[in-house]
C-alpha cells in the first residue's frame, strides 16, 4: 500500500471543505448588494417588456428604468454584455424578487462549478494532485471565488461550459462540445478562443456546425428580446468597445485583472499617462489569454 496516496476519506473531507466554503458566500450573498446580477435580471425583465429594449446600453435610461421598478440602491452598466444576456437569464424572472433570484443563479451556477470542477480534477490529475488543488483553490482564488458569488457574476456558468468543452472534445463529442462552446462565447465572449483550438486541429466541420448553431441561438433571442438591441449590439456597442477600448476603466477598486493589465499597457493622457508599455494589442492579447486560462 503507497503510504503517500491520498485516502478517499482525506480526499471527501476537502471536497465537503470547499462546498462548506462556497455554501458561506450563497449564504451571504441574500443580504448583500445585487451588484452585477441586477445586470443580468433587469435586462431579462427589460427585454421582455419592450418591444425595443436597447435603452439598456444607456447607463442613465437602464438605471432610471431599474430605479422606477423599486430598486433606487443599484448603479448599473450594461454596456459590455451580450443582448444572449437577455435570453439565459429570463427563466429567473418567474421569480419576482431579485435577491431570491440571485439566491437561486448562486446555487446553480455553483452546483455547476462544484460539479465540472470534480469532472476536471478527475480527469487530469491523480489524487494527490488533487488534494493539492483542494487546498490551495480556496486560498489562491478567494477573492475571485467570493467576488463572484457575492456578486452574482456569471464566471461559474462560464467556466463550467469550458470544462464541458474540454472534456467533451477528449471523448470526440464534438458536436456536444460545439453546442456548449457557442453557448459560453455568446454570454461571454471570450471564450471564442477556444475555437482556435478547432482550427489548428483542422476541425472544420465541428467550426462549420458551431457557426450554424450560434446562427440558431441569435436568431431564438432575436425572437425573444427582438432585432433593435442586436442591431445596436452588433453596429454600435461591439465596434465601440473594441476600437475605443471603452470595455473597462481605470477603476483600481475594481479588484480586476482586466483593470491591472490595461494601467500597464494602455495609455491615457489623463486616467493613466505613464505606463510600461503603450501597446492595446498586448493588453488585449494578456486579457484574453487570462481570462482563458484562468477563468
Amino acid at each position: 500500500m503507497n503510504k503517500n496516496k491520498i485516502s478517499f476519506g482525506t480526499e471527501l473531507k476537502w471536497y465537503i471543505l470547499l462546498v462548506v466554503f462556497i455554501t458561506y458566500f450563497i449564504a451571504t450573498s441574500y443580504n448583500f448588494k445585487l451588484h452585477d446580477f441586477a445586470n443580468y435580471y433587469f435586462s431579462s425583465k427589460a427585454g421582455l417588456e419592450f418591444e425595443d429594449s436597447s435603452f439598456i446600453y444607456s447607463i442613465y435610461s437602464f438605471n432610471s428604468y431599474v430605479w422606477s421598478l423599486g430598486y433606487p440602491d443599484v448603479l448599473l452598466d450594461f454596456y459590455i454584455n451580450s443582448p444572449f444576456t437577455i435570453t439565459v437569464f429570463s427563466p429567473l424572472l418567474l421569480i419576482g424578487n431579485a435577491f431570491v433570484a440571485k439566491l437561486v443563479f448562486n446555487i446553480l451556477s455553483s452546483v455547476l462549478f462544484f460539479g465540472s470542477l470534480y469532472l476536471l480534477l478527475k480527469s487530469k490529475l491523480n489524487k494527490n494532485q488533487s488534494f493539492i488543488f483542494l487546498i490551495i483553490l480556496p486560498v489562491l482564488f478567494f477573492v475571485p471565488v467570493r467576488n463572484q458569488i457575492l456578486f452574482g457574476q456569471s464566471y461559474f456558468l462560464v467556466f463550467s461550459c469550458i470544462v464541458f468543452v474540454l472534456l467533451f472534445l477528449e471523448k470526440q463529442k464534438e458536436l456536444k462540445a460545439g453546442v456548449i462552446l457557442v453557448f459560453a462565447s455568446l454570454l461571454k465572449i471570450f471564450p471564442v478562443i477556444y475555437g482556435i483550438y478547432l482550427l489548428l486541429n483542422n476541425k472544420f466541420k465541428i467550426l462549420a456546425i458551431s457557426v450554424l448553431i450560434a446562427l440558431g441561438l441569435i436568431s431564438l433571442a432575436i425572437w425573444q428580446s427582438g432585432f433593435d438591441i442586436w442591431r445596436t449590439y452588433f453596429t454600435e456597442v461591439l465596434p465601440t468597445t473594441l476600437s475605443n477600448h471603452s470595455g473597462v476603466g481605470y477603476q483600481f477598486n475594481a479588484q480586476s485583472m482586466s483593470v491591472f493589465l490595461k494601467t500597464l499597457f494602455v495609455k491615457d493622457a489623463y486616467y493613466n499617462p505613464t505606463v510600461v508599455l503603450d501597446s492595446y494589442a498586448t493588453y488585449t492579447l494578456l486579457t484574453w489569454l487570462y481570462k482563458s486560462v484562468i477563468i
